[in-house]
């Protein structure tokens, strides 16, 4: 039995399709926070990698306002 947990890739994706961050991320974290700030306004796709494993959802970047 394995008991060292496989590292998490994340990459986030424009609706382009292009690469824009991609970071290892330690198994044992529950939360992750995404420093988006040099992204421009829009839909995002991000997918988190482990072993033969993975997981997709999108995220919209909205602008602050005035």
């Amino acid at each position: 039995m394995n008991h060292n947990p496989l590292p998490v890739m994340l990459q986030v994706r424009d609706i382009s399709g292009r690469l824009v961050l991609q970071e290892s991320i330690p198994a044992w974290s529950q939360v992750h926070k995404v420093a988006m700030e040099a992204s421009a306004t829009g839909l995002y796709q991000c997918e988190l990698r482990w072993g033969i494993r993975s997981a997709q959802t999108r995220v919209l970047i909205e602008g602050g306002g005035p």
